[in-house]
């Protein structure tokens, strides 16, 4: 049987007032009580995002031989490795994803990615491989404040999945 799925907005009901409709893209998941997109959704968008974060590591090492943008430094070579570890991961738990996917297992390995997506921006603020000198704009605090909010969010979001982690935790040892 076809799991089952919210009711478009526009307001169709199912005979006897139900909400739920049929669907093949997503499905109505009583354990997490959200919706979900239906595996072959789910396994376009982890290939899609593993692709697209291995064009992103491309990109991100020739970024120093392209000369561009024009306000990065040299010092980019110190940020690179944590952000090439960072892009790595993300890879790897996209393709991981394509096997196994339960929400528990989404919840720990998005705390791991936000630990070193953490990490990645402590060591550009720290570093801060930019020379904004030749703009008469004020970007050399603009991109300070963004990576403050960036450590601050990511942070945020880590106790978020943290807590998310626990109740998946929770309702495994309730079975």
């Amino acid at each position: 049987m076809r799991p089952l799925a919210l009711a478009p907005s526009f307001g169709s009901r199912l005979p006897g007032g139900s909400d739920r409709v049929e669907s093949d893209l997503t499905y109505w998941e009583p354990d997490a009580g959200k919706r979900r997109f239906a595996a072959p959704a789910r396994r376009f968008g982890y290939t899609a995002t593993a692709a697209i974060n291995a064009v992103l590591l491309w990109v991100a090492n020739r970024l120093l031989d392209w000369e561009w943008p024009a306000f990065l430094t040299q010092d980019f070579d110190e940020v690179l490795p944590i952000l090439s570890a960072s892009l790595v991961a993300a890879i790897a738990v996209n393709l991981a994803y394509l096997f196994y996917d339960p929400p528990w297992f989404g919840s720990a390995t998005q705390v791991l990615l936000s630990v070193i997506g953490l990490a990645v921006v402590i060591q550009t603020l720290g570093v801060f491989p930019f020379d904004f000198s030749a703009y008469e704009f004020p970007w050399e605090t603009t991109a300070e404040v963004i990576l403050v909010i960036a450590i601050v969010g990511t942070s945020i979001g880590i106790v978020t999945e943290l807590v998310r982690l626990a109740r998946h935790a929770r309702k495994a040892s309730m079975r």
